[in-house]
């Protein structure tokens, strides 16, 4: 019951403060009578999505497509080099340039390029994503993988475990929350990495297709519809990510709770 109740209060807090602020936008934008072309009505952008939802729909699929392939591609190239630079610092000392490198170019100048060697494709835009969620996935799990303790290393090397027995034992579990706390983050930079796909990536579809046409054509219903459909994926998949955070880490210090 206890934990029922704690569930429920976790949704229930999100839920409120989203409602919150659809409310308080509306007031405002009624209030001081603000024009729609600055700042539409909450009512008048739902009205929007709900006057057209299949095409809402159909664009949003596309997006979360985008996003989701990339996620996964530079979650699994961030993985791969992680370990390898946690297992070697000659790896470690050779990768670092390059992701520094990767860090500071503006991604959207890559956009054109990837354009040219992959096509128009959802292949250009995934790589795009994968660029935008590859250097913080890869920070933090390095960062986790290198903070067994010494003492828990010694003990493995003292029974003689393999290194590959070290690192599917002591430091995966122990690079679990970093790789998380790089999780929540990089969901919402996948869909950040999806819409700026479509501002330059040659698209015919897709979120960030339709916002620019929006802003385009002077139709801030549909922009800004737009953009409350990227901020309600981003809210629910942050949250989806915590959730499964909390399942996986149920031994980690930082989950426990003791029974009042």
């Amino acid at each position: 019951m206890i934990r029922a109740s704690r569930t429920v209060s976790r949704l229930v807090a999100p839920v409120a403060a989203v409602l919150g602020l659809l409310i308080l936008w509306e007031l405002v934008t009624r209030i001081f009578n603000i024009r729609a072309i600055a700042l539409p009505r909450p009512s008048d952008v739902l009205a929007a999505i709900a006057a057209d939802p299949g095409f809402f729909a159909s664009n949003t699929w596309v997006t979360l497509a985008e996003a989701v392939l990339g996620l996964l591609i530079g979650f699994l190239a961030a993985a791969v080099a992680a370990s390898l630079m946690a297992h070697s610092s000659l790896v470690e000392r050779l990768s670092w340039p390059g992701i520094i490198i990767l860090q500071s170019t503006p991604i959207v100048v890559l956009a054109p390029i990837l354009l040219i060697w992959f096509g128009f494709g959802i292949w250009p835009k995934a790589l795009i994503v994968a660029l935008f969620v590859f250097v913080p996935f890869t920070t933090n799990m390095l960062t986790g993988l290198r903070s067994v303790d010494q003492d828990l290393l010694n003990v493995a090397g003292s029974v003689d475990a393999s290194r590959f027995e070290v690192y599917r034992r002591l430091r995966i579990p122990h690079a679990l929350a970093d790789t998380f706390a790089a999780g929540r983050i990089c969901v919402s930079l996948s869909l950040v990495g999806a819409v700026i796909s479509e501002f330059y990536g040659g698209s015919t579809s897709g979120l960030g297709y339709q916002f620019r046409r929006a802003l385009v054509s002077i139709n801030p219903d549909t922009a800004w519809a737009c953009i409350v459909i990227l901020a309600g994926f981003g809210i629910v998949g942050t949250f989806a990510v915590l959730a499964l955070e909390s399942r996986v880490l149920h031994w980690h210090p930082a989950y426990r709770r003791e029974n009042p």
